[in-house]
């Protein structure tokens, strides 16, 4: 089984990545592998182009072969990619054509709290991934001393909510965040696609990530 799907993020997952993407109705798709040591992560090396120079990125309309949905409990969406046949490119998307076309996900709250990590699933409405637009956001990035540990994390605004200290996963946020320093960033509002984690074994919790944050607010000069 082929499907065409916009990629929506490419983030940091176990040393891998993990790719989810919009297809053709509009549904989510999140591509996985059958290697469960890194809970189905898509590795690094399995990302380029069998047909054109490169490999995946965010907002590349693609071609890949689907083997079958395998779904979990907390991420409907998965399905396994069949790594013999590769990933194919078609074109470039731009991301006002998504909105204009698709639009955002509706939803009251982000995976049913407002809280960053939640201990059961919401079964009348389990999802996974949701394209939102956030208001008031400020993204943190800081050094934990005691865990040698570095943060990249964002707090913002939605549906007349405070959300505090999501994790971000999104590559080239934590990069630009690690450019600029230690300390507190804002913009007036951007695009967030969300992510819910598998269950983490430490606390038996599942975890809200910003896994792709795209800046579209005019007022974004303290940001550049």
């Amino acid at each position: 089984m082929r499907k065409n799907i916009v990629v929506m993020t490419k983030s940091y997952k176990h040393g891998g990545y993990c790719i989810a993407g919009i297809d053709d109705l509009g549904q989510w798709v999140r591509l996985v592998s059958n290697d469960t040591k890194i809970e189905g992560a898509i590795h690094k090396n399995s990302i380029f182009y069998s047909n054109f120079y490169g490999e995946v990125e965010v907002l590349d309309y693609i071609e890949v072969d689907i083997i079958k949905n395998l779904p979990k409990y907390s991420q409907p969406e998965n399905y396994l990619i069949d790594y013999s046949k590769g990933f194919k490119f078609i074109k470039k998307i731009n991301l006002d054509a998504i909105i204009r076309n698709r639009g955002y996900d509706k939803t009251d709250l982000i995976f049913s709290t407002i809280t960053r990590k939640i201990k059961n699933i919401n079964t009348s409405d389990n999802r996974s991934l949701l394209f939102l637009k956030v208001y008031n956001v400020i993204f943190n990035y800081y050094y934990i001393e005691q865990f040698d540990s570095y943060k990249y994390e964002m707090s913002f605004e939605y549906g007349g909510y405070k959300y505090e200290r999501f994790s971000i996963s999104d590559i080239k946020m934590r990069k630009k965040l690690y450019t600029k320093g230690f300390g507190e960033w804002f913009v007036d509002s951007c695009d967030v696609v969300f992510s819910l984690t598998d269950k983490y074994e430490h606390d038996e919790m599942y975890y809200k990530m910003a896994a792709q944050i795209f800046i579209t607010s005019n007022n974004i000069s303290n940001f550049k």
